[in-house]
């Protein structure tokens, strides 16, 4: 997971995060293509850099984006999703809103 990117501030489109950039995930997820998978992440330590401004955006209901870095099963093809978190009347939505291929042209 890269940086959060608070919705309110940006008005432009914004280029992805470089891959050193990410955090390493603690868990391997394999969602067969055309299946249903998941993906949760957390920020547990305070001192955390990103803690106190992602804390804020969730505490006032702003949106914000999340970027993923992920591959196959192999490590190749690597891909990045920002996903855009929005507050619902009961619970958070999430909705993939850009993806960007690494290794290979992008199908646009």
């Amino acid at each position: 997971m890269a940086g959060t990117w608070d919705c309110t501030t940006r008005t432009t489109p914004h280029p992805h995060a470089e891959p050193d950039e990410f955090r390493p995930q603690l868990r391997d997820l394999y969602v067969p293509g055309g299946d249903i998978g998941f993906w949760q992440a957390a920020i547990r330590n305070q001192d955390d850099p990103e803690y106190a401004p992602l804390a804020e955006t969730v505490r006032s209901s702003r949106m914000f984006l999340v970027e993923l870095l992920y591959t196959d099963e192999e490590g190749a093809q690597r891909a990045i999703t920002a996903f855009l978190l929005a507050p619902g009347k009961e619970r958070w939505l999430c909705s993939a809103v850009r993806h960007w291929n690494l290794d290979r042209p992008d199908p646009r």
